[in-house]
C-alpha cells in the first residue's frame, strides 16, 4: 500500500556523540525536505519518544516523512525511496553511517489482535 509515509533510520558508529548525530540528522533532514513532494518531516536524533516513554541512544536517529498522495507526486513509493537513499548516501555527514528507509504501515491497515473471549 502506498500511503505516502516513510521512515528513515540512521545508525552511526559506536561511540558517536549525540552532537555529531544531531549534525548528521540536521543535514539528512535538509536533504529529505528538498526532495520532491515532501509535505512533512519529523526528525529525532539521539533517542526518541513513544507514547509516555523515551529512550536515549546517542548514535541513532530517525525521520518520519510524509509525501503527497501518489496521484500528485508523480512517482511510486519505491521510486521515491530509491531517490531518497541515493541523495542521503551522498552526504559526507553520513559517510560512516548505516542508513535505512522503509514504507510505514498505515495504522488503519495494521493487523489488530483478536478479541479475548472468556469461557
Amino acid at each position: 500500500m502506498d500511503d505516502g509515509r516513510f521512515r528513515v533510520s540512521i545508525e552511526l558508529p559506536v561511540g558517536t556523540p549525540v552532537d555529531v548525530t544531531n549534525r548528521a540528522t540536521l543535514a539528512a533532514e535538509k536533504v529529505v525536505r528538498s526532495l520532491p513532494a515532501v509535505r512533512h518531516v519529523f526528525a529525532a536524533a539521539g533517542g526518541g519518544i513513544w507514547g509516555r516513554g523515551m529512550w536515549v541512544r546517542p548514535r541513532f536517529a530517525s525521520m518520519e516523512v510524509e509525501v503527497e498522495p501518489r496521484r500528485s507526486r508523480g512517482m511510486t513509493a519505491s521510486a521515491w525511496l530509491q531517490h531518497a537513499q541515493a541523495e542521503l548516501s551522498a552526504l559526507p555527514e553520513l559517510a560512516d553511517a548505516r542508513v535505512g528507509s522503509s514504507r510505514r504501515a498505515s495504522a488503519a491497515c495494521a493487523p489488530r489482535p483478536a478479541p479475548k473471549t472468556s469461557r
